[in-house]
């Protein structure tokens, strides 16, 4: 509350009121404000940024040209020169065939006995 010029009192006056906009049209006009400016800063940001990026990839796409230029001019040299010989075959050695390893639980084969003879079932009723 304030206090009138004219009468001294805390009270507020029409005179003084209306001339003055109400407090949430000003809080809305400052909120709009600071949103604008808010969005201006970003939108630079966001340009510069981009130049940024436009900036690299032309530099990056030069590079790769002169890069791609002097290999070319390399290259040419050295076929004139014949510099560059025939590539040879490569042999590469491979395993030969292996034989299959034989399971774990069969015996152990020992060198010049005679295999054994299969073991017959007993004739039976097949009860126990």
């Amino acid at each position: 509350m304030r206090y009138c010029e004219s009468c001294g009192t805390g009270h507020e006056c029409e005179a003084e009121t209306a001339g003055r906009p109400d407090p949430s049209v000003e809080i809305a006009r400052i909120n709009a404000d600071r949103d604008v400016a808010v969005a201006k800063l970003q939108a630079r940001q966001a340009r510069e940024e981009l130049e940024t990026v436009e900036a690299v990839a032309e530099v990056e796409a030069v590079a790769e040209v002169e890069s791609a230029a002097v290999e070319a001019e390399v290259i040419g040299a050295a076929i004139e020169a014949g510099a560059v010989p025939e590539p040879e075959p490569v042999v590469i050695d491979a395993p030969g065939p292996s034989e299959p390893e034989p399971p774990a639980d069969a015996p152990p084969d020992a060198e010049g006995s005679p295999a054994p003879a299969p073991k017959h079932k007993a004739a039976g009723l097949g009860m126990w």
